[in-house]
Formats: structure tokens, C-alpha cells, sequence
């Protein structure tokens, strides 16, 4: 059975663990040793190289451990995903308040104020291959 776990490092100065939950994801598993007793084996950063190793030797000896990190993972990106649509929606919202007009108005004037931006690059560019020409 794999399972997340984060953990604080208590230094002073770490702006991780002062403003999050800790540093993490660590990824463990329980699994009996030779005694028959469960004991917590420590896997590595979820995500990483190393980790999957790991993960990839266990489902040897434990089948079925490599898809239940594969689900981590995916659980993983999705809420990731979430997060940051939630703060890009936070973030524009704040913007438009402060703009005085409502989020669909703010986002059809940054999506012109874009298409504008693109369309004097286009130009510029093809301003300096006709320069280089000459």
C-alpha cells in the first residue's frame, strides 16, 4: 500500500515549511518484512526518476504497486490542473474588479489587447526582413 506523506524540516529560515504544508510529497509504502511485521519503506519524491524505479522493483515482490503509484500520479496532476486554473480565475477576476467591468469584458480586452500585440510583431519582424534585404 503506497501512501503520500509530507514532512517539515524545522529550519528557521525554510519558506516551504513556514508558508506550506512541508516539503513533499514523499511516497511510502507498508509492506511486511521477514518477520511478517508491516514496516514503512520509503520510495522517494513522487514523480521522480528514482521513485519509479523503486516502485517498478516492488511490483516484483508486491504486484499491483506500480498502478497504484501510476494512480497517485494522475491524482496528482489533475488536482495540480485544478489548482492552477482556480488561481488563474482568482487572479483574473481580481484584475477585472479592479478595472471596473465584469470578467468577460476584461478577458475579450486582454485577448484583443494580445491579437494586437501579435500583429505588431508580425509586422516588425517582416519590417526588419525587408530592412535586411535593402
Amino acid at each position: 500500500m503506497l501512501y503520500e506523506k509530507y514532512k517539515k524540516c524545522n529550519k528557521k529560515e525554510c519558506n516551504i515549511c513556514k508558508d506550506g504544508p512541508a516539503h513533499g510529497p514523499y511516497v511510502y509504502a507498508n509492506a511486511p518484512d521477514e518477520n511478517g511485521k508491516n514496516r514503512e519503506l520509503y520510495i522517494g519524491i513522487l514523480g521522480s526518476e528514482r521513485a519509479l524505479e523503486k516502485v517498478e522493483n516492488f511490483n516484483l515482490v508486491y504486484p499491483g504497486i506500480l498502478e497504484e503509484y501510476k494512480e497517485m500520479l494522475l491524482n496528482r496532476d489533475e488536482i495540480e490542473y485544478v489548482e492552477k486554473r482556480i488561481d488563474i480565475s482568482e487572479e483574473l477576476d481580481e484584475k477585472a474588479y479592479r478595472a471596473g467591468i465584469n470578467i468577460q469584458e476584461f478577458v475579450i480586452k486582454a485577448l484583443e489587447k494580445e491579437t494586437k500585440n501579435i500583429a505588431l510583431e508580425k509586422n516588425w519582424k517582416s519590417k526588419r526582413r525587408r530592412d535586411k534585404k535593402i
